[in-house]
């Protein structure tokens, strides 16, 4: 069983995982830095990515609408959704991708 099905906490704090979770977000969407940082209008993207500063809250809110997720992704949170529990952020990311190709969104 994994620590998502036990309800442990995970050991990883939010200052290690949201470097990580917006990197992997802003390459899934295939953006560089730059992109990300005029589409969310926060200038510090590779200091977020390499962990130097972390973002204010409103700046994760602008982050997590730029890239389409939800500020619990970035923020590293277990994933509880419509899908069922057990799949992983980025399966959940992947199927959130689809649902909008078929329905014809960008």
């Amino acid at each position: 069983m994994d620590k998502q099905d036990t309800g442990e906490v995970m050991s990883i704090s939010v200052k290690e995982m949201f470097p990580i979770r917006l990197k992997e977000a802003r390459e899934m969407r295939k953006l560089t830095q730059q992109e990300l940082a005029k589409k969310s209008g926060c200038p510090s993207i590779a200091q977020f990515e390499t962990g130097a500063r972390l973002p204010s809250a409103e700046n994760i809110l602008k982050l997590a609408l730029a890239l389409n997720v939800t500020t619990d992704n970035l923020l590293g949170m277990p994933v509880y959704n419509s899908y069922g529990q057990g799949l992983t952020n980025e399966q959940v990311e992947t199927i959130n991708c689809l649902v909008k190709f078929w329905k014809g969104e960008k």
